[in-house]
């Protein structure tokens, strides 16, 4: 352990804060596996994937990566499969903090490892930009995604609010206000469909008419 903890403060980390985390997780363990190696497994997977986090890091950020980190332990013996399915699971986990997320989307797209559905836009390997991305740039886009969402959440709930405080009566009205603007629009669609069948039947008609009027001038 001493070793390690040497060897990430030659490495920049903040000992303080990256420290407690070594020491609050060296004692995780599961069934599958002793409890040395899932010590030396957790210290390889923060290194590798944790390493660029400069930041200040708090237990309450911490305890979600911890809680999945045990999960992954118990459902495989396999290292890469543990590494993947933490990365993937903490990157799905709105719990976790975009520091935690960031150094572990650089370290995916660094590997060209297969990304989850809610990050796939960086995983555009064809483009310098995305190839360029630091932790910080990472860091800043998962914030912005996060405020975007959170406006999104709250307009749908101010919208909620709104509905929750109408009247039977007036929520009653509003339903037929919108089935009126489908009626209306199923209406135009039968219109233009009819128009159309209308059309193509005229042009059918053209021809035969003119036939007509040529028996009838060759008979007089």
């Amino acid at each position: 352990m001493k070793n390690h903890i040497s060897n990430f403060r030659d490495q920049g980390f903040n000992i303080l804060t990256k420290q407690q985390l070594l020491n609050e997780t060296a004692t995780q363990y599961s069934e599958k596996l002793d409890k040395e190696r899932s010590q030396n497994l957790w210290l390889k997977l923060f290194k590798e994937s944790l390493n660029d986090i400069d930041l200040p890091l708090t237990k309450e950020l911490l305890e979600p990566v911890k809680r999945h980190f045990s999960n992954c332990l118990n459902k495989s013996s396999d290292d890469n499969e543990i590494f993947n399915e933490w990365k993937k699971e903490c990157i799905e986990d709105l719990r976790i903090d975009p520091i935690i997320k960031a150094p572990i989307i650089k370290s995916m797209i660094e590997n060209k490892e297969d990304l989850p559905k809610s990050i796939k836009h960086y995983a555009k390997s064809d483009n310098a930009k995305i190839k360029n991305l630091t932790v910080n740039d990472i860091y800043k886009n998962l914030l912005k995604e996060n405020i975007a969402q959170r406006d999104i959440n709250a307009a749908h709930r101010q919208q909620d609010m709104k509905e929750s405080n109408l009247t039977s009566e007036q929520l009653y009205k509003k339903y037929l206000k919108k089935e009126a603007s489908k009626k209306t629009l199923d209406d135009i669609k039968k219109t233009l469909d009819s128009h159309l069948t209308k059309k193509h039947s005229s042009t059918n008609i053209v021809p035969n008419f003119k036939k007509q009027e040529s028996n009838k001038s060759n008979t007089r």
